[in-house]
């Protein structure tokens, strides 16, 4: 920027001053702030009445802060918009499937240009009646059947580990929460439980075992996987109709890894 003197002649009185401002244009002035969703760090899929966490970081390369923050809950969530950057648990009454969008704003009014984004899925509380009962573990460990799978949620019954990504194609399922003691389990009786209709099982195993146990033979390899703190679990899946379902020990000899985990999810109609 160059600008002139005061006067083309003659003698001056006050001199000028000179006021520089961002234009909000990029370049040199304003750059945009940007929003990221730390939690969930994932699409979601859960049920009427149940909550997700949600929690954002809000940065600005310029430095004009205080940041403003805005979070959309989606058209017809029924959910009001939230203005704080970690909003917390967050509970959805309307089932469908909503985007939510983060949204930050710097001190000078520019708006982050691309919102940070992530998808809830809202299923009917009524859409599965499954009840698995009648659960029996040979080593006699106190397995847990738990509702509504979800990233942050433990993996073992005896262990802190957690899942930190759970694909959505399972979010929000029923499963059975092991013991990571019983990872030197064996035998291709080991863990049965009842369901009252058709279901998919999935056992997410640890891929360090090898061979897998002969019993996964007729289970299909989803190629997905159960990421926790501990080590990714492998996802593989067989149809069972209504009644007992039947498990095997979690290697066929040798000492064990991690123990597999089990999810059970109702047959769609």
């Amino acid at each position: 920027v160059t600008l002139g003197g005061n006067r083309d002649g003659g003698s001056g009185n006050s001199m000028y001053a000179v006021i520089v401002q961002p234009d909000g244009s990029g370049g040199g002035g304003n750059q945009a702030p940007n929003g990221v969703i730390d939690t969930p760090s994932g699409d979601q899929v859960i049920l009427v009445g149940e909550s997700v966490t949600f929690a954002g970081t809000g940065t600005d390369p310029d430095g004009h802060l205080p940041l403003t923050h805005q979070w959309n809950f989606g058209s017809g969530s029924g959910v009001p918009d939230a203005t704080v950057e970690d909003p917390g648990a967050v509970t959805f009454n309307n089932e469908g499937v909503f985007t939510v969008t983060y949204t930050v704003t710097d001190a000078l009014g520019l708006a982050d240009p691309t919102p940070a984004t992530v998808q809830v899925t809202v299923q009917s509380s009524s859409s599965s009646s499954l009840v698995i009962s009648n659960l029996t573990v040979t080593s006699g460990e106190p397995y847990v059947v738990a509702a509504g799978l979800q990233p942050g949620d433990l993996v073992y019954i005896d262990r802190t580990f957690t899942f930190t990504s759970v694909p959505p194609a399972v979010q929000g399922a029923q499963s059975i929460r092991t013991a990571n003691n019983d990872k030197s389990s064996t035998g291709t009786v080991f863990l049965s439980f009842t369901v009252n209709e058709p279901v998919t099982v999935y056992v997410a195993y640890d891929l360090r075992i090898t061979p897998p146990p002969s019993w996964f033979g007729d289970f299909t390899d989803t190629g997905l996987d159960l990421v926790s703190t501990d080590v990714p679990l492998r996802l593989l899946a067989k149809a069972f109709p209504a009644g007992t379902v039947t498990l095997g020990g979690n290697r066929d000899g040798g000492s064990g890894n991690s123990m597999y985990a089990v999810i059970i999810q109702a047959e769609e109609s």
